[in-house]
């Protein structure tokens, strides 16, 4: 790889759009410097710092290989402790819900927000994540550096349910956003989250807006049930 980088070539080391890059080249968020045919370069390792700083993941071409965490024995109703139970969201709007949302979950402070907000927006923009039946479950296409191991998952409902261009046309009422720290994780939990959605009981206490401690204590017996023998 080269120390300077297009347009284009920064958008693939970043997995990011390049209008997404674009923009923020030309709003100063990003270091970059325009040429004098107008075209704006970047340096490698000046990206690479800022790309770490400002908790976006590298495409997997830039990453070091493997994946030492251990993640598949966490529950996830102590992920859902971390990210908490937030009711009456305020919004008429997806992009509303998502910053709402986001600023209710506790992060560590040397996450910028702004930022997470601005890849959930545009992993919405790629296709809803309206899994249907009234669930969102909202993330960014790359794992969150500082995110607490192994992840943070955070139920949110919003003050009346919205549109959300999910697959089923239905509106959402709940959001299930979802934050990890490497991509295998990410998909580990998206898979436990689905036997979850399927269960009509915990599904009920997420049509009525349960008490947290009531949704908290259904998820413990469904994963105690995972963990009998057959």
């Amino acid at each position: 790889m080269t120390n300077v980088l297009t347009l284009d070539d920064a958008a693939k080391m970043l997995d990011l759009p390049p209008q997404t890059i674009l923009r923020w080249a030309r709003e100063g968020k990003i270091p970059a410097s325009e040429a004098e045919d107008g075209r704006y370069l970047f340096d490698q390792k000046k990206l690479l710092k800022w790309s770490w700083h400002h908790n976006i993941f590298l495409n997997r071409n830039y990453q070091q290989n493997g994946d030492s965490r251990s993640y598949k024995s966490v529950p996830l109703g102590s992920l859902l402790r971390r990210g908490g139970i937030h009711y009456g969201i305020p919004g008429d709007s997806r992009e509303d819900i998502l910053s709402n949302g986001l600023k209710l979950i506790p992060l560590p402070d040397t996450i910028q927000r702004s930022f997470v907000l601005d890849l959930l927006i545009q992993r919405e923009r790629l296709a809803s994540t309206g899994i249907g039946r009234g669930i969102a479950i909202p993330h960014p296409r790359h794992p969150v550096q500082d995110i607490p191991e192994p992840g943070v998952i955070a139920v949110g409902f919003p003050e009346h349910p919205i549109d959300y261009g999910a697959i089923d046309g239905q509106p959402v009422f709940v959001l299930f956003f979802l934050f990890s720290i490497t991509m295998k994780s990410h998909l580990h939990f998206l898979a436990r989250l689905s036997h979850f959605f399927h269960d009509e009981q915990f599904y009920g206490l997420l049509k009525e807006q349960a008490e947290a401690k009531e949704i908290l204590a259904r998820v413990e017996q469904i994963e105690s049930s995972f963990e009998q023998p057959r």
